[in-house]
């Protein structure tokens, strides 16, 4: 864990700094964080200045990385820009062992005729579905990465580098409901439930809100319309042979 999510960053920063410095050129360094650097107790809505007090060791790693970053920046070696992402829905490509990749599973397999399997709940009208994540589309995730080299330095806040990327909240039953919306009853009958109080946990521990305001005013962008655009165009997608 240590060399993937610290020592790399650590090393590639190293590299950046003094490759730049042979040729006079501050780089843009832009780290790909994540919301498991937050854990604890949180407020009901996560701003700016919410404190990360990650509760496992990919979080720490990932804060561990940010605060490299943010201490190469201000030592003038590099122009760093950190992003923590949202959850992305819907990933393309095969099922994932990650705690959160049943949040794309259970609309990409249906929409590609495949059973998915819910970890959350027990049927379709269990209050568990309630549970709620932090969301970005996968297109709206990759312009926002290329609104990161662009915004000005000085944009930024004075004291860090850190931008969590503007999202929407949706729950489980808002993404199942989606689904069934674009691809109907048949897609819906292909998400199977086995509640796993393990994954529900995990999940429900990550912050599911968060005010956009800031990353906003940078001129990142969110997705408009919630789930169901999301859901049409990797339908979309995978009637093309995309996804």
């Amino acid at each position: 864990m240590l060399q993937v999510n610290i020592d790399s960053i650590r090393l590639l920063l190293d590299v950046t700094r003094h490759k730049s410095a042979a040729v006079s050129i501050l780089p843009k360094f832009i780290f790909t964080s994540s919301l498991a650097v937050y854990g604890g107790p949180l407020p009901e809505v996560v701003t700016p200045s919410t404190i990360a007090t990650p509760e496992g060791a990919y979080g720490m790693g990932k804060l561990s990385s940010e605060l490299l970053v943010n201490e190469y920046t201000r030592r003038g070696f590099v122009d760093g820009r950190i992003l923590r992402l949202p959850t992305i829905v819907v990933r393309p490509g095969v099922p994932s062992a990650a705690t959160s990749a049943f949040i794309s599973g259970i609309i990409r397999e249906p929409l590609k005729g495949i059973e998915a399997l819910c970890p959350v709940g027990n049927s379709f009208d269990d209050p568990a579905l309630s549970l709620a994540a932090w969301l970005a589309s996968p297109e709206t995730t990759i312009k926002n990465f290329i609104i990161a080299k662009h915004v000005p330095a000085d944009k930024f806040l004075t004291h860090t580098r850190v931008v969590y990327l503007p999202g929407f909240t949706a729950t489980v039953k808002e993404e199942l409901d989606a689904l069934a919306t674009v691809a109907g009853p048949d897609a819906l009958k292909l998400v199977k439930f086995e509640d796993n109080p393990t994954n529900r946990r995990i999940v429900s521990s990550w912050p599911a809100r968060f005010d956009n305001s800031y990353p906003l005013s940078l001129g990142f962008v969110v997705d408009e319309g919630g789930m169901v655009p999301i859901v049409e165009r990797f339908k979309k997608a995978v009637a093309e042979g995309k996804a």
